[in-house]
């Protein structure tokens, strides 16, 4: 049963890095409480911009995204530690397996970060929805 959701739209600069941490006190729910994963269950990385608030197409992503790897990579999310996927523009990246072990186990300290990063050139706005387990 998942019992922590994380969704949001992000924005990174050009050549910018960020890490998501699914165990510390960066994340947080809809309702602004800190999600602390121990189990990941699902992950869906969108790499396209969302439609303006008057519903007008906005302006797309020219820039790739890289997931993956970075110091604490959670394991299992790209089949193993070290491993990258690159997300050009209209990419859509998914995992997902809601069984007793999900995609991964999150060790807190040590693999609990998905790392994101944007290549040079513009800004890049994506969507983010991470699902899991605290327990």
């Amino acid at each position: 049963e998942v019992d922590q959701v994380y969704a949001r739209r992000r924005t990174l600069a050009s050549g910018a890095t960020e890490v998501l941490d699914l165990n510390g006190a960066a994340l947080k729910d809809g309702f602004g409480t800190n999600l602390n994963f121990l189990t990941l269950c699902m992950v869906l990385i969108i790499n396209e911009d969302t439609p303006n608030a008057d519903g007008t197409p906005a302006t797309p992503n020219t820039t790739n995204l890289t997931i993956g790897a970075g110091t604490n990579q959670i394991p299992n999310v790209l089949g193993s530690v070290g491993a990258t996927k690159v997300m050009r523009p209209g990419d859509i990246f998914f995992s997902c397996n809601f069984g007793a072990s999900g995609i991964a186990l999150i060790t807190p300290g040590t693999g609990d970060e998905l790392q994101i990063v944007n290549g040079s050139g513009a800004a890049n706005n994506y969507r983010v929805i991470l699902a899991g387990r605290s327990t």
